[in-house]
């Protein structure tokens, strides 16, 4: 049928959320497959929510997957809690509970493209919000709520766990927008979570800036310490990029000893 999606939108604006749980057959009221209506409706999916998180990790190394999955925007009085403005700009607030319960609230400066996103992730979230909210479910405070499908109940969001269950979905979406051949995107969907895309991410500011500090400093880390980038850069490529640094140095010094001779 050519006009399913707008038949699909038509039963999703008369019936909103009210088929979500009640076992009655996706089927039945929307065109199949479900997962391209779901998509087509703007509902937020796992993996919609997994490029949406990417964009924020990518731009802000210190968020976690535990910080994106924990968030809550409100709090049970329906005061937003998780976005905040002030004279320095918008913030995310959150937990990064492996800081310990005295340091474990973390606020993330937002940038005017990852404030979009945020945005852009509560009003996907919006409705599922709202039918959380009515049947008295607490996960109505989270910024990311997913539906795994059409006729599946609104869940929490598990981005790493996501991450694996997306390959065939990221391969395609690599070798669509990232000019990547079908290998070459099946390998980088092997390795590939927020986890890791934070870490590349912070590898990125130490090989820019050559200082494990800003490093420490970018991925949100309380206080730095040498051994961090052990944890991050494998220990061959740590002796080539020093080798290479002192060659430059050394090289340096030996240009600025033969300034004045005609054999520089």
């Amino acid at each position: 049928c050519p006009d399913r999606l707008a038949h699909a939108a038509a039963t999703f604006e008369a019936h909103g959320l009210d088929h979500l749980g009640n076992g009655r057959s996706v089927h039945l009221i929307y065109p199949e497959p479900a997962s391209e209506t779901a998509w087509e409706l703007g509902l937020p999916s796992p993996t919609l929510l997994l490029a949406h998180g990417a964009l924020l990790v990518a731009e802000h190394p210190s968020i976690t997957s535990s910080f994106l999955s924990s968030l809550e925007l409100f709090d049970p009085d329906g005061a937003m809690v998780g976005l905040m403005k002030t004279d320095a700009g918008w913030y995310l607030r959150g937990l990064k509970l492996r800081k310990g319960r005295r340091l474990a609230q973390q606020e993330i400066l937002l940038t005017e493209e990852s404030l979009q996103v945020v945005r852009d992730v509560i009003e996907l979230t919006t409705p599922l919000r709202n039918w959380l909210r009515e049947r008295g479910s607490k996960l109505w405070r989270r910024l990311f709520l997913a539906i795994p499908s059409l006729g599946a109940s609104p869940k929490a969001w598990s981005p790493d766990k996501q991450a694996f269950r997306s390959k065939s979905w990221l391969a395609q979406r690599f070798n669509e927008f990232g000019a990547c051949d079908e290998s070459e995107a099946g390998r980088l969907v092997a390795r590939f979570t927020l986890r890791a895309l934070r870490a590349s991410a912070g590898i990125l500011v130490y090989l820019r800036t050559g200082s494990v500090e800003k490093m420490a400093k970018a991925l949100g880390h309380t206080e730095w310490r040498p051994t961090l980038l052990d944890r991050y850069l494998p220990r061959m490529i740590q002796e080539f990029f020093n080798e290479r640094w002192i060659r430059l140095f050394q090289t340096g010094i030996v240009c600025e000893a033969m300034r004045d001779s005609v054999h520089l």
